[in-house]
């Protein structure tokens, strides 16, 4: 290559240099102008470079429309520049007409606040007109000028010369200038606009003025360099803008450089004509303080945090303290009292006598109170003793009367006829048990018809939310205005990486060379292609639907915000930046024609997208529109994921959402959840097909279609679980012994499966009368009641059964059916108070608003009520038909298989459990070391549940009801981990408000000049605190929109008046006509009946680059509009204000019955006069929302959080607004549970245990104490559950809280019947009572209910499902475990310590000091001091239930004392056979200071009386008592050897004594049972009536 070209290229630079030297600006100085007029076009459509012109301004004259058009204009934006009317400018008619229509867009952008919009536009009006335009211009570069603009030209004559007043600069336009600005004016200019919002974009404006960098990276610099580059499309030339710092500027005043350095308005300071400052949102000057309203989420007094001792809450270290220090005070003095004191002093104090009586057992003791009178043998032998009220002194002596309360009255008489009532059907039951069985078995035939009629409940609102919550409320008024929400498809897409962060992917050559370092792989061009493929593969996708016979695509059922504009379903994804096109994302820019260097490619547009997502030019030489194709605005926000804050540059997910329509009509959904299976079915086969990609995906169904198959699933662990706890049942119910034949005999697997077959039975049949009554039933009822009929079934099957096994009659003669009958009669009261009590507690559950609940307490109650009524009918007739098949020796199942030569098993014998109980747990469990650490670990344990129970977690993790193997616990994982944006949240303004009024808009909207505490100002606010509040961004106003939209500079409403068919044709900002002239504003700003006039129009425009702010794409469904009848006066805005809030009346309006949506297409409404004297219809918005986004909530406690800020939101909106506001997000139906729930747990355990109290108060015959015991007992056991709670991690909800319900019912069984069995006990021993009621009761629970349950219990652990595990294996587990131990040791132990009295030990106690004593006759007759008759021979306490027969009976018991102050005490018992009557009357004595000392007691005479005649009776017989500490060891062991033959069996026997104790009768070792003289029947009926109540077992 020669030299010459060399130096010619050198030559040319040089020229060129030189030339622009020349052409700069050669004289600065005031008064001088740059530039002149417009020359050239540029290069950028209409838009006209300046002339060059160094010369001095012209005076600007008004000569046409035009001239007078761009004067005012120039007023408007500089006033300073026009203070004549004729000022000297820089600038001409086409440059100002220019800058105004340039201006037009801005203003829709930079209207919300006026200051930045006069400083922008003042900015521009002085650059090219001010008069001293050459002190900081500087023509860098300029072009020759278009010979066709010269005609034009204000300074040619008509033949396109230049006239002899033109400059000679006006042969070039300027094509580049330099603009110096002081450093004061560029920052002020700067901040002033740095704030305002976009809110459609909802972000800043200036954002998109910022070329690539964020916001908070943007600077003043850029800003300027961007609106003067041509880059932008909006500028003719190339305007840099240097800024100049203050110690240069004498510098650049060397070379006549002034910058431009004018006074500018502060954001939050008026501007031209007075306007209104920008607002708060738009200008944190602005802003007034934090906003109004408390903060839900933080303590009520943020300045005194609790309370702490080492990081442990006060009151924790004050409840430790105090229990310690208690519980060593209650240690010591426990033991110091068992030294000193070796028994209780009430304890050995009382006698007793046999009573054949069961009625009136509780009358076989009597208490050292209510002794009056104490009378020698003589004086009670005679006939002149009173009455026992009044004795006198001179008598010698008397018969005391028993007082008893009103409550021990009516409670004996209940017992009494309670047990009669239930011998009476036990007997009925056993003689016809074949009819029993059939009458249960046509029940459950008719109930369970019912099950054909059972709607199962799957979907999630109606399990979970009340239709009478406010957030089921809010949701349908949602619905019916705005249609529901969208149906959601979504997928998230990363990169598969190890252990140790490396990805499983091999990048392209290309991407390893040209990705940015600070972008994820993701973001590679293979990867989008491999997205962009799914995303066509699922648009392309045809689902043949067979429920509805027909092909369904994607397009039939998405979400077409644009249509019928744009037809193109609404898909948020990366690739839309790329309007979904392979080609687009490979498209490249070389900077050469040999493509070394990269100008542009994919990774460039990306990042343009990600600063300015509403950009149709990315501002790369690749020219692309960051819009989507279907014309929407992808925000990075929501389909990136994976990023820190808002570095979305280094996003590691890409999120692919689809919207699919929603509708309240089943048809169109069930078209939808076909097309879901197949798109899930398509997803999964991508993500097979793609190793190198973790893909998590979702559609709308995916939830219930999970639950249900891990419902499914769990069939096979439930039914084992049941299937163990079944084969327990019919294997545990009968016993092993004797020869191998006889346990064939003796075992009773035909009563376990009959017992389960009720159990089930009864579940059926709740099932199938709620079916007929059309309650839903849900899963939760099979998961539940099951097992809790079963703990309640199974737990009195076995007290049943158990008790007959340990039932030993009296008379070989008594039949079988008696035998059933006595027994049931025993065990019956029980059953009745535990089923009851549970029954009514589930029936009162069932008040609780939350459904699933609800629903679980009526089928459980209903359950437990059908449970009991076919025990106390089938199962008793059952338990005959297997006594009577055991009796015969047949063998079980196969009863007609007899048993031959095999011995006959003895009755009365006692099962392993029993004896366990009885030789090695109960010993243990009542000595003197062990009770009190039992009350110390239990009320410790208390005490630390109750610490523990305000820190339980609140909320259910969805992930925990999914299978371990679900799809969608991948998608779980990946919201909480990559996105970065949660749920929309819509603040509805419930209520018709009157928006068409300008001063009730400004609590409406975010403009400059809007009321500080307007709805878009508050939620703006709340935005900015977003930790808190859980507000993402600031919300979509329409109503701005609409503003901005109407203003008549911009070029978005317009209509075209001549058009053909006669009224007006809308023109949308495309239209180039013309015709289209702008909206006439009366004002300047739309309002009144304009202003709905307009409105349809507003939500029916598309927008476009010239109208950024049409309203059909973010709220064509935002607002709905009604007819609403308007009755005269008309309102007016005078009428509308309410107040300094000016807040709407709505008295004088109502909703039209048509409730007609208004169309767009409708033509404007007018009104007659005939109408506006009587009333009309009116268009009004009814309703409209404002949409924002929650933060990321990833947990169940962010969820509820943000439910909670945003109502406290709206209730300080409505407060403001006048009108009701409410929000809703599309989750808070599911979460609002969790508001209340607390309050609801507390209300449903209070309002179950009052009905357990109550129930059993009265089942009790009125006993408050024992009703106590059982309230308290259950209440340990809840608390105890709501430790485990918090220890085990399970958090506190609808399925925690059905089984606490679950809880309560179960806690009945471990408690009531050890209490009922300890208050019927007449034994004046607490401990002899605790002890026998933990034998006869203890071991029949922990058989019957606590291992039943633990064997099924274990299997759960083994579920696939981890709700499974959590919610019912560790609280099924719970309950056992707590209820166990509460009943079986806790609650023994308290008993015996402060257990409720004896209803004899009720009374006023005797004087201590009686001594000795007498006998007396039952026949004897007493008198009062009057010498008035008893009119009931033998009876001494009136208050004693004896019925009126002709056989009374008297029980006297007698107690020395001195002489001068003898008392008797008379209690009366009855007895009633068929065939003869007998009165015995048994009169023991007893020292009490003998008995301590453990001598041997003097026993009296004892005779027993019949009407006419007396036979005496054996004069050794050893007192009936409970315990040998109301009797002296010795004493008795000394009385057994003086008992005679005539007796069942020796006293010192001690097998008699062991069969004795065991078969369940109420008789201690030292007790032997008075020998039977009363006459027998063989009627099956009566026979041995009496002898056989006198056993008890519970």
């Amino acid at each position: 290559m020669s030299l010459a070209p060399r130096w010619t290229f050198v030559a040319i630079i040089l020229a060129q240099i030189f030339w622009m030297s020349v052409l700069s600006t050669r004289v600065h100085e005031k008064s001088r102008c740059a530039t002149k007029s417009a020359c050239n076009e540029g290069g950028q459509g209409d838009f006209l470079q300046a002339c060059v012109s160094n010369s001095e301004p012209f005076v600007f004259e008004v000569e046409n429309e035009e001239d007078s058009e761009a004067f005012y204009f120039l007023n408007s934006v500089c006033p300073h520049l026009t203070k004549s009317r004729s000022p000297e400018i820089c600038c001409d008619t086409t440059q100002l007409l220019q800058l105004k229509d340039q201006m037009a867009t801005v203003r829709m952008l930079f209207r919300r606040c006026p200051s930045c919009l006069q400083n922008f536009e003042s900015l521009w009006c002085n650059l090219l007109c001010h008069p001293d335009q050459s002190t900081f211009s500087n023509v860098t570069a300029t072009v020759p000028y278009s010979s066709e603009l010269k005609a034009s030209s204000k300074w040619s004559d008509a033949d396109g010369k230049w006239s002899e007043d033109s400059p000679p600069e006006y042969s070039e336009s300027v094509d580049a200038v330099t603009i110096y600005l002081s450093r004061d004016y560029a920052h002020n200019l700067y901040r002033s606009c740095a704030h305002v919002k976009f809110i459609g974009a909802s972000q800043e404006v200036i954002s998109k003025m910022c070329f690539e960098n964020p916001v908070d990276k943007c600077s003043p610099e850029l800003f300027l360099n961007y609106i003067g580059t041509k880059k932008n499309k909006r500028s003719p030339s190339e305007f840099t803008f240097e800024i100049v710092e203050d110690n240069q500027r004498a510098k650049y005043a060397e070379k006549g450089i002034h910058p431009l350095d004018l006074d500018l308005f502060q954001c939050n300071a008026r501007g031209y004509n007075n306007s209104e400052p920008c607002s708060c949102m738009d200008c944190p000057q602005s802003c007034k303080g934090p906003p109004r309203g408390p903060n839900p989420g933080a303590p009520l007094d943020s300045s005194n945090p609790p309370w702490r001792l080492l990081g442990i809450p006060g009151y924790v270290v004050v409840v430790a303290v105090l229990y310690i220090t208690v519980s060593c005070i209650y240690i010591v003095v426990s033991y110091m009292h068992c030294l000193y004191y070796k028994k209780p002093d009430d304890e050995d104090q009382y006698v007793a006598a046999p009573n054949y009586n069961y009625h009136q057992q509780h009358s076989q003791y009597i208490s050292k109170s209510t002794v009056q009178n104490c009378s020698s043998k003589n004086s009670m032998n005679s006939d002149g003793g009173g009455d026992g009220t009044n004795q006198t002194q001179g008598s010698g002596g008397g018969v005391v009367v028993v007082e008893v309360g009103v409550f021990e009255q009516i409670g004996r008489r209940f017992q009494s006829a309670l047990h009669s009532f239930f011998f009476q059907w036990g007997l009925t039951m056993a003689c016809q048990p074949v009819a029993a069985l059939l009458f249960g078995s046509m029940v459950v035939a008719v109930c369970s018809n019912g099950l054909h009629y059972v709607r199962w409940t799957t979907d999630p609102v109606e399990l979970w939310s009340s239709s009478g919550s406010e957030a089921y409320r809010e949701m349908e008024h949602f619905n019916s205005h705005f249609g529901p929400f969208f149906r959601i498809e979504q997928i998230i897409v990363k990169l598969k990486r190890n252990a140790t962060g490396a990805i499983r992917y091999e990048p392209d050559a290309y991407s390893e060379r040209y990705r940015p370092k600070d972008m994820d792989p993701i973001m590679d061009a293979p990867i989008l292609h491999q997205v962009l493929s799914l995303q066509e593969n699922i648009s392309n996708l045809t689902v043949y639907s067979t429920r509805h016979e027909r092909n369904v695509t994607l397009s039939d059922i998405c979400h077409k915000p644009m249509a019928p504009a744009n037809d193109k379903c609404a898909i948020m994804s990366v690739t839309e930046w790329f309007q979904n096109s392979h080609e687009t994302i490979d498209e490249k820019s070389y900077r050469t024609r040999r493509k070394r260097v990269i100008n542009a490619d994919h990774y460039k547009h990306i990042r343009a997208c990600i600063e300015s997502p509403t950009r149709l030019d990315d501002g790369t030489p690749l020219r692309t529109s960051c819009l989507a194709s279907w014309g929407g605005i992808m925000e990075p926000l929501i389909v990136l994921g994976g990023f820190k804050e808002e570095e979305f540059e280094k996003a590691t997910a890409l999120v692919v959402t689809i919207l699919v329509k929603n509708s309240l009509n089943s048809r169109e959904r069930e078209i939808a959840e076909d097309f879901e299976q197949s798109y899930l079915d398509l997803v999964r086969q991508f993500a097979l097909d793609h190793p190198h990609l973790h893909v998590a995906y979702q559609a709308q169904r995916s939830i219930e279609d999970e639950i249900e198959r891990a419902s499914e699933g769990d069939v096979k662990t439930v039914i084992c679980s049941y299937l163990i706890m079944f084969g327990y049942i019919t294997c545990c119910l009968g016993k092993v012994g004797g020869c191998g034949m006889r346990t064939l005999v003796d075992m009773k697997i035909t009563v376990g499966i009959g017992g389960v077959v009720i159990v089930m039975s009864s579940v059926a049949c709740s099932i199938g009368v709620f079916g007929f009554i059309g309650v839903p039933a849900t899963l939760i009822i099979m998961e539940v009641v099951p097992f809790l009929v079963l703990a309640v079934g199974v737990d009195n099957i076995f007290i049943l059964v158990q008790c007959y096994q340990r039932y030993r009659p009296k008379d070989r003669n008594e039949s079988l059916e008696v035998q059933i009958a006595t027994v049931f009669s025993k065990v019956a009261p029980s059953m009745l108070l535990s089923s009851c009590a549970e029954a009514l507690a589930f029936f009162l559950g069932a008040m609780t608003p939350m459904p699933a609940v609800r629903t679980f307490s009526l089928y459980a109650g209903m359950a437990v009520t059908f449970d009991f009524l076919f025990q106390i009918t089938c199962f008793v007739g059952l338990l005959t038909l297997d006594a009577k098949r055991q009796k015969d020796a047949r063998v079980d199942i196969a009863c007609c298989v007899p048993v031959d030569n095999c011995e006959k098993s003895p009755r009365g014998q006692v099962g392993t459990v029993y004896s366990l109980f009885k030789n090695y747990y109960s010993p243990i469990l009542f000595s003197d070391l062990v009770r009190p650490i039992v009350i110390v670990v239990f009320v410790g344990w208390f005490l630390a549940c109750c610490c523990m129970m305000p820190h339980i977690p609140i909320g259910l993790d969805q992930s925990l009801s999914l299978p371990s193997d679900s799809y969608m616990r991948d998608y779980f994982t990946a919201i909480s981990e990559d996105l970065n944006v949660g749920s929309p949240v819509y603040f509805v303004v419930k209520e018709p408000f009157p928006y068409e009024d300008p001063q009730q808009q400004k609590l409406v909207c975010g403009l400059a000049g809007c009321s500080a505490d307007s709805i878009v100002q508050q939620i703006s606010r709340a935005a900015k605190d977003k930790e808190r509040t859980k507000i993402a961004k600031m919300p979509n106003s329409w109503l701005d929109d609409f503003l901005d939209w109407s203003d008549p500079e911009s070029k978005c409403c317009r209509f075209d008046t001549t058009s053909d068919s006669g009224g007006r044709k809308f023109c949308n900002a495309s239209v180039q006509s013309e015709n289209c002239e702008s909206c006439p504003i009366d004002g300047g700003k739309v309002q009144g009946e304009q202003f709905m006039d307009l409105l349809p129009y507003f939500l029916s425009d598309i927008p476009s680059i010239d109208c950024p702010k049409a309203g059909k794409a973010a709220y064509a469904n935002g607002v709905s509009i009604k007819s609403v009848w308007t009755p005269p006066p008309l309102i007016t805005s005078s009428t509308l204000v309410n107040g300094s809030q000016g807040s709407w009346s709505t008295k004088n309006l109502a909703y039209s019955a048509d409730n007609l949506q208004y169309s767009s297409s409708s033509p404007p409404y007018s009104k007659t006069e005939e109408q506006s004297n009587k009333g009309e219809y009116k268009k009004r918005v009814v309703s409209s929302y404002f949409m924002t986004y929650h933060t990321a909530l990833r947990t169940s406690a962010d969820f509820t959080e943000a439910l909670v800020e945003s109502r406290a939101l709206a209730d300080r909106i409505s407060e403001s607004m006048g009108v009701e506001v409410y929000p809703y997000s599309v989750f808070y139906v599911f979460y609002e549970q969790y508001l209340s729930i607390v309050r609801d747990t507390v209300i449903n355990m209070s309002v179950s245990l009052l009905s357990i109290f109550l129930v059993t108060f009265f089942l009790l015959g009125l006993d408050i104490v024992s009703a106590l015991f059982v309230g308290v007992t259950i209440l340990m056991i809840i608390v105890s559950m709501c430790g485990l709670m918090y220890l085990w991690d399970i958090s506190l909800n609808a399925i925690s809280l059905v089984n606490l319900v679950m809880a309560v019912g179960i806690s009945v069984e471990f408690s009531a019947h050890t209490v009922r069995t300890f208050a019927v006990n007449p034994n004046p021993s607490r401990l002899q009572r605790a002890k026998d009621s933990l034998l006869e009761m203890g071991s029949s629970v922990l058989s019957g209910i606590t291992l039943t349950k633990l064997g099924g219990i274990l299997v759960l652990g083994f579920s696939n499902s981890e709700l499974f595990r959590v919610f019912y294996f560790r609280m099924y587990l719970g309950i056992v475990i707590f209820g166990a131990a509460h009943g079986l040791a806790f609650l023994p132990v308290v008993l015996s310590y402060i257990g409720p009295l004896t209803k004899e030990r009720k009374l006023r106690r005797t004087n201590r000091k009686c001594r000795g004593c007498t006998c007396s006759t039952g026949t004897q007759r007493s008198k009062g001091a009057q010498g008035q008759r008893n009119p009931r021979p033998g009876i001494t306490d009136p208050h004693l239930p004896t019925p009126q027969q002709e056989d009374t009976h008297s029980l006297v018991y007698t107690k020395s004392l001195p002489e001068q102050s003898k008392q008797t005490t008379v209690v009366t018992s009855n007895a009633e056979t068929s065939n003869s009557e007998l009165s015995a009357t048994i009169l023991t004595t007893v020292s009490k200071n003998e008995q301590r000392l453990g001598k041997n007691s003097s026993f009296c005479e004892a005779t027993s009386i019949s009407k006419d005649k007396s036979q005496p009776i054996p004069d050794c017989i050893e007192p009936t008592v409970f315990s040998s500490n109301v009797i002296g060891q010795k004493s008795a062991n000394e009385n057994r050897s003086a008992c005679n033959t005539e007796t069942d069996a020796p006293i010192g026997d001690k097998n008699n004594e062991k069969d004795l104790f065991e078969s369940g009768a109420m008789f201690s070792k030292a007790s032997a049972p008075l020998k039977n003289s009363t006459s027998k029947s063989n009627h099956p009926r009566t026979a041995n009536l009496d002898s056989s109540r006198e056993e008890t077992c519970a």
